[in-house]
């Protein structure tokens, strides 16, 4: 099975958690000494979502009845000058978001699940240093996901119930951001619409930007500095149901300080029982502090 020239996807028999087997991965560029950026010789117009050429996924079918991993890796360039970073103006970031919005559209017809991301720095293994993100659609549901979103419609949604004043660090006219309340990392803040469960419109997309860079630069500020490593997230609703579904972008940083990040120990790797040592409460009240003096 593991010798199929095709990714790979098995769920394990011991916790049913999805993996997948993609031997040619090794094969992808790295690093920052790279000589050309594979990226910055891309020229299409930004920004864009082309086709891993080291994808995790694919839609071949195996030749030796491997399960194999089927979907669609995408790159998201968000632009072909090197050092435009997805939070460097007012309309980057909603123009990312429009763009994964209409592709997600056309790949709902075929995918269950899509989900796309930036990963920044070495730590969510970031590869290249342009700044780009990555966008999955996926054949098949992943474990985590369907808890996620069976707690979201058991509850009535998570996001529309929550709104606590203590985790509240930002608002606009359309948009809100809260510290997450159950962090797995030292921040972990979600934002959403004010006008839950439908699809985002330009209006929502700017003022979605306008809250992310906000928190964004509230925990840089917070830390007090830029940091290296980030993870941000659009959250998709399965099969692209947006009435029942918040959409919703996440954001998380792993760094207590400049100089130190959180690391998953042997406990938490094997039983998923986390230790956070910021409650969510304090680092609300600190982002909250950072907000407000950049107003």
């Amino acid at each position: 099975m593991r010798d199929s020239p095709n990714p790979i996807h098995i769920s394990s028999a011991f916790t049913n958690d999805d993996i997948v087997f993609a031997r040619h991965r090794r094969l992808r560029p790295r690093g920052k000494n790279l000589g050309s950026c594979p990226l910055c010789e891309e020229g299409k117009n930004f920004p864009s979502i082309i086709p891993n050429k080291y994808s995790s996924l694919s839609d071949t079918q195996s030749s030796n009845n491997s399960p194999v991993a089927k979907g669609f890796c995408g790159v998201i360039i968000y632009d072909q000058k090197h050092n435009q970073e997805l939070l460097c103006n007012k309309e980057m970031g909603a123009e990312v978001l429009r763009v994964i919005l209409l592709r997600a559209k056309n790949d709902f017809k075929r995918y269950p699940f899509i989900i796309a991301f930036e990963n920044k720095g070495s730590y969510f293994g970031a590869s290249l240093p342009h700044p780009h993100g990555q966008y999955w659609a996926m054949a098949w549901i992943p474990r985590q996901q369907k808890t996620y979103w069976q707690n979201f419609e058991r509850n009535q949604c998570l996001l529309c119930q929550s709104k606590s004043q203590d985790l509240v660090i930002y608002e606009n006219s359309l948009a809100i951001a809260e510290v997450s309340p159950y962090p797995l990392l030292p921040y972990e803040v979600i934002i959403s619409l004010k006008k839950v469960h439908k699809f985002p419109k330009d209006n929502d997309l700017y003022s979605l930007n306008e809250a992310l860079q906000g928190v964004y630069q509230a925990i840089e500020n917070s830390l007090g500095g830029p940091f290296e490593n980030s993870l941000i997230a659009w959250h998709l609703p399965p099969q692209g149901d947006f009435k029942k579904y918040h959409f919703h972008i996440s954001i998380h940083v792993p760094h207590e300080s400049l100089s130190t990040t959180k690391v998953f120990g042997g406990i938490e790797f094997l039983t998923r029982t986390y230790v956070n040592s910021f409650p969510p409460e304090e680092v609300a009240t600190r982002l909250r502090m950072h907000i407000n003096a950049q107003r």
